[in-house]
């Protein structure tokens, strides 16, 4: 995409940042944390998920943790 000043960046919209930001490329965060959940999905009891809440309970702490670690690191 074009450069784009310093003002018209803050005259947009969080969401219009967003989406020129991922048209832009800028999307390797969200594949990572896409692949680490896919991964634990992977590796998860399937059976265990399907039959104890406290399971399904941890697999989304640990989903949330991630995206939690990833927004940290691109705050830095």
């Amino acid at each position: 995409m074009s450069e784009i000043s310093e003002t018209e960046i803050k005259a947009m919209t969080k969401e219009q940042n967003y989406i020129r930001g991922y048209k832009d490329g800028k999307s390797d965060v969200l594949d990572k944390i896409r692949a680490e959940i896919k991964e634990w999905y992977w590796q998860a009891d399937k059976q265990a998920l399907a039959k104890d809440p406290c399971v399904v309970d941890a697999m989304v702490d640990l989903f949330i943790r991630t995206i939690v670690k990833y927004k940290a690191e691109s705050e830095e």
